[in-house]
């Protein structure tokens, strides 16, 4: 993890994971916390919006991390997991699938269920990366299973996330 300030990048390369020490909670203006990385051991990290509610859990289960962010809604909607291999997915705010991505391939999805993008082992993505606002404060890119970030901007404090199957040979 490097720490510059108000923005920090945690990465979930399979088992591999960059974490190394205990860090004081992040906290807003405010002084509520808005990161907390529990450590030794890697488990993961924690993340919280203003109100309190939880915004990403980012934790180690078995031999990677698995990431989910969730709605700033009393009823705390995933709106994005993923596993260390790049499967998962991303939903609008209502829960209806957004991007999928499986080892098989996946799809990127419009509001209205028009599949814009589709992808296969056999016909890769191609071109840009699907880049989107998941909310006003979670931004997502998407290039393949194995180059993905999630970005948490809450009060003029970030956290970058990539996600994903470790590059091939690392």
């Amino acid at each position: 993890v490097t720490d510059d300030g108000p923005s920090q990048r945690v990465h979930a390369r399979g088992a591999v994971a960059v974490m190394t020490e205990l860090k004081e909670p992040r906290l807003y203006p405010g002084g509520s916390q808005f990161f907390v990385k529990y450590q030794p051991g890697g488990n993961g990290s924690f993340a919280w919006y203003p109100s309190g509610r939880m915004a990403c859990a980012y934790e180690r289960m078995g031999g990677g991390f698995y990431c989910f962010f969730y709605a700033d809604n009393h009823a705390g909607t995933t709106l994005c997991a993923f596993d260390p291999q790049g499967s998962g997915y991303v939903a609008f705010e209502d829960g209806r699938p957004r991007l999928t991505s499986r080892r098989e391939g996946g799809t990127y999805t419009a509001r209205d269920g028009t599949i814009e993008r589709l992808w296969t082992t056999a016909k890769p993505l191609k071109g840009a990366a699907i880049s989107f606002d998941v909310t006003n404060n979670i931004t997502f890119s998407f290039k393949s299973r194995r180059e993905m970030t999630v970005k948490l901007s809450c009060q003029g404090l970030t956290e970058e996330y990539v996600l994903g199957e470790p590059p091939l040979g690392s």
